[in-house]
Protein backbone atom coordinates (compact mmCIF):
# COMPACT_ATOMS: atom_id res chain seq x y z
CA UNK A 1 0.00 0.00 0.00
CA UNK A 2 2.66 1.94 0.81
CA UNK A 3 4.43 1.74 -3.09
CA UNK A 4 0.77 2.25 -4.19
CA UNK A 5 0.68 6.02 -2.50
CA UNK A 6 4.48 6.67 -3.59
CA UNK A 7 3.44 5.67 -7.19
CA UNK A 8 0.19 7.95 -7.02
CA UNK A 9 1.22 10.63 -9.70
CA UNK A 10 3.00 8.35 -11.82
CA UNK A 11 -0.18 6.48 -11.58
CA UNK A 12 -2.61 9.24 -12.63
CA UNK A 13 -0.55 10.07 -15.40
CA UNK A 14 -0.65 6.52 -16.48
CA UNK A 15 -4.44 6.92 -16.31
CA UNK A 16 -4.35 9.97 -18.47
CA UNK A 17 -1.89 8.48 -21.17
CA UNK A 18 -3.78 5.46 -21.24
CA UNK A 19 -7.20 7.10 -21.58
CA UNK A 20 -6.01 9.61 -24.31
CA UNK A 21 -4.62 5.20 -26.10
CA UNK A 22 -8.18 4.14 -25.36
CA UNK A 23 -10.20 7.44 -26.90
CA UNK A 24 -7.82 7.18 -29.87
CA UNK A 25 -8.10 3.49 -30.55
CA UNK A 26 -11.03 2.48 -28.59
CA UNK A 27 -8.35 -0.63 -27.21
CA UNK A 28 -6.92 -1.40 -24.02
CA UNK A 29 -9.77 -0.41 -21.49
CA UNK A 30 -8.77 -2.38 -19.21
CA UNK A 31 -5.13 -0.60 -19.11
CA UNK A 32 -7.19 2.71 -17.94
CA UNK A 33 -9.41 1.18 -15.28
CA UNK A 34 -6.02 -0.15 -13.72
CA UNK A 35 -4.02 2.85 -13.53
CA UNK A 36 -7.41 4.36 -12.35
CA UNK A 37 -7.78 2.30 -9.52
CA UNK A 38 -4.24 2.35 -8.64
CA UNK A 39 -4.27 6.54 -9.13
CA UNK A 40 -7.34 6.45 -6.58
CA UNK A 41 -5.78 3.87 -3.92
CA UNK A 42 -2.71 5.73 -3.25
CA UNK A 43 -4.40 9.36 -3.07
CA UNK A 44 -7.15 7.77 -1.30
CA UNK A 45 -4.24 6.33 1.35
CA UNK A 46 -2.40 9.70 0.94
CA UNK A 47 -5.48 12.00 2.42
CA UNK A 48 -8.06 9.65 3.92
CA UNK A 49 -5.38 8.17 6.41
CA UNK A 50 -6.33 9.46 9.38
CA UNK A 51 -8.45 8.71 12.85
CA UNK A 52 -11.12 10.66 15.01
CA UNK A 53 -13.23 10.47 17.77
CA UNK A 54 -16.48 10.12 15.04
CA UNK A 55 -13.80 7.31 13.10
CA UNK A 56 -13.69 5.02 16.40
CA UNK A 57 -17.55 5.87 17.30
CA UNK A 58 -18.64 5.14 13.69
CA UNK A 59 -16.60 1.91 13.08
CA UNK A 60 -17.78 0.23 16.41
CA UNK A 61 -21.59 1.44 15.05
CA UNK A 62 -21.05 -0.56 11.89
CA UNK A 63 -22.36 -3.87 12.11
CA UNK A 64 -25.24 -3.16 14.75
CA UNK A 65 -26.14 -0.34 12.44
CA UNK A 66 -26.59 -2.34 9.37
CA UNK A 67 -28.35 -5.46 11.58
CA UNK A 68 -30.81 -2.71 12.83
CA UNK A 69 -31.31 -0.54 9.59
CA UNK A 70 -33.75 -3.35 7.65
CA UNK A 71 -36.15 -4.01 10.27
CA UNK A 72 -36.47 -0.33 11.44
CA UNK A 73 -36.93 0.19 7.64
CA UNK A 74 -39.17 -2.15 6.69
CA UNK A 75 -41.53 -1.53 10.20
CA UNK A 76 -41.12 2.69 9.13
CA UNK A 77 -41.96 1.74 5.46
CA UNK A 78 -45.40 -0.41 5.83
CA UNK A 79 -47.04 2.20 7.44
CA UNK A 80 -45.36 5.24 4.91
CA UNK A 81 -46.35 3.53 2.00
CA UNK A 82 -49.91 3.39 2.74
CA UNK A 83 -50.21 7.15 2.58
CA UNK A 84 -51.46 9.19 -0.21
CA UNK A 85 -48.46 11.18 -0.60
CA UNK A 86 -45.91 11.86 -3.10
CA UNK A 87 -43.08 9.28 -3.62
CA UNK A 88 -40.26 11.60 -3.17
CA UNK A 89 -41.84 12.62 -0.06
CA UNK A 90 -42.33 8.87 1.15
CA UNK A 91 -38.74 8.48 0.78
CA UNK A 92 -37.98 11.23 2.59
CA UNK A 93 -40.43 10.45 5.69
CA UNK A 94 -39.02 6.52 5.59
CA UNK A 95 -35.28 7.46 5.27
CA UNK A 96 -34.84 10.30 8.03
CA UNK A 97 -37.03 8.77 10.58
CA UNK A 98 -35.41 4.91 10.09
CA UNK A 99 -32.40 7.35 10.62
CA UNK A 100 -32.79 8.36 13.82
CA UNK A 101 -34.64 5.03 15.37
CA UNK A 102 -31.83 3.27 14.01
CA UNK A 103 -29.21 5.64 16.02
CA UNK A 104 -31.54 5.55 19.05
CA UNK A 105 -31.90 2.06 19.33
CA UNK A 106 -27.54 1.70 18.53
CA UNK A 107 -27.00 4.23 20.95
CA UNK A 108 -29.39 3.39 23.74
CA UNK A 109 -30.05 -0.41 23.77
CA UNK A 110 -26.97 -1.84 21.88
CA UNK A 111 -23.82 0.43 22.95
CA UNK A 112 -24.76 0.43 26.57
CA UNK A 113 -25.53 -2.87 27.37
CA UNK A 114 -22.81 -5.81 27.58
CA UNK A 115 -25.61 -8.34 26.79
CA UNK A 116 -26.59 -6.15 23.84
CA UNK A 117 -22.85 -5.86 22.34
CA UNK A 118 -22.07 -9.39 23.00
CA UNK A 119 -25.48 -10.24 20.62
CA UNK A 120 -24.18 -7.68 18.40
CA UNK A 121 -20.62 -8.72 18.30
CA UNK A 122 -18.67 -6.09 19.69
CA UNK A 123 -16.06 -5.87 22.74
CA UNK A 124 -17.57 -5.79 26.23
CA UNK A 125 -17.52 -2.20 27.95
CA UNK A 126 -14.18 -1.96 29.97
CA UNK A 127 -15.91 -0.95 33.86
CA UNK A 128 -13.95 1.27 35.55
CA UNK A 129 -12.17 -0.04 38.27
CA UNK A 130 -14.15 0.76 42.55
CA UNK A 131 -12.26 2.27 44.61
CA UNK A 132 -10.75 0.24 47.67
CA UNK A 133 -13.13 1.49 50.51
CA UNK A 134 -11.64 0.93 54.07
Amino acid sequence: MESIRRQRWLSFTGALAASALFFATQDHDDIVVWFMILAFLGFAHQHLSFSSSFLGYANQAVLPFYILHQPVLLCVGYFVVQLQIPDLLKYQVIALPSLLITLGLYEFLVRRSNLMRFLFGMNQLQSAPRPVEF
